[in-house]
């Protein structure tokens, strides 16, 4: 690869990133909350408040870091092939640093235009959280009828609690659990029982913070439900972007010749 198609790749990244983040800052901006009403007497949205077990800042910290390690060991396990264990070529390992970073900036453009969707999707809908009633500390209204609820103080707390569906964190959960998922199961040949391992682990994380969302009184089952599968479908797109647009970490051309040492046919034949 010519150092002016080098240039060319590691622009079309950075415009990319770019956008990703462009995208997410102007919604952020410039998108209105849809403040949605209800009745008193609604139970669903009078469960109590509780204690967050996991930030969202530290669910995409350690999903992000699995993922970068996921990819860099994978990576890794296709250079070192077992059909290229005797000539190590220093042309595969620039291979599969471009591979590495191709995939990651993939997953990161990925998942910013995924966490856009999701923010989008909560400001437009602004549906009640399941704990709204006790955030908001409602101005007592008649249970009569459907009513535009009026918070006694309108703090971050309380712009928070309309913004139930859907859930940022089932969709990261499931978008980061899908992705590594899918370059371990296609990218490792060997170890089955590992890949088996590290692929239950890390549907496990994403279950048990889905779980955590409901049993928490932060989301509806339906938030949830739909979360995961848009994160699923992003992870989906995410991997066939990047597993159809790389090249393999060695080539033919790039192999040296292996040199065997057969015995002659009559020796075989004694």
């Amino acid at each position: 690869m010519g150092m002016k198609k080098v240039l060319l790749s590691l622009l079309h990244d950075v415009v990319m990133i770019s956008l990703g983040l462009f995208v997410m800052i102007a919604l952020k901006k410039l998108m209105p909350l849809t403040k949605r009403g209800g009745f008193c007497n609604d139970f669903s949205i009078r469960y109590p408040s509780k204690v967050e077990l996991i930030p969202s800042s530290v669910e995409t910290t350690v999903f992000g870091l699995l993922i970068i390690f996921t990819v860099t060991i994978v990576e890794f396990l296709r250079c070192l092939d077992q059909r290229d264990w005797e000539y190590i070529v220093p042309s595969k390992y620039i291979v599969m640093v471009f591979r590495i970073e191709k995939s990651l900036v993939s997953m990161i453009f990925h998942g910013l235009i995924l966490a856009s969707i999701v923010f989008f999707g909560k400001m437009f809908v602004g549906r009640l959280r399941p704990n709204f009633i006790r955030i908001c500390n409602t101005i007592p209204c008649d249970v009569s009828g459907y009513q535009d609820f009026e918070c006694r103080k309108y703090d971050e707390a309380a712009f928070d609690a309309r913004l139930s569906f859907p859930s940022g964190h089932a969709a990261i959960a499931w978008y980061a659990a899908a992705y590594i998922v899918l370059y371990v199961q296609y990218g490792v040949r060997c170890w089955p029982l590992v890949k088996a391992l590290i692929e239950v682990a890390v549907i496990s994380m994403a279950w048990f913070s889905s779980l955590c969302r409901i049993t928490q009184n932060q989301h509806h089952p339906s938030d949830v439900v739909c979360s995961a599968l848009l994160g699923l479908l992003f992870a989906l797109l995410a991997y066939w972007n990047t597993s159809h647009s790389l090249p393999l970490p060695s080539s033919d051309e790039n192999k040296a010749p292996v040199q065997r040492s057969r015995a002659p046919v009559h020796m075989i034949n004694q």
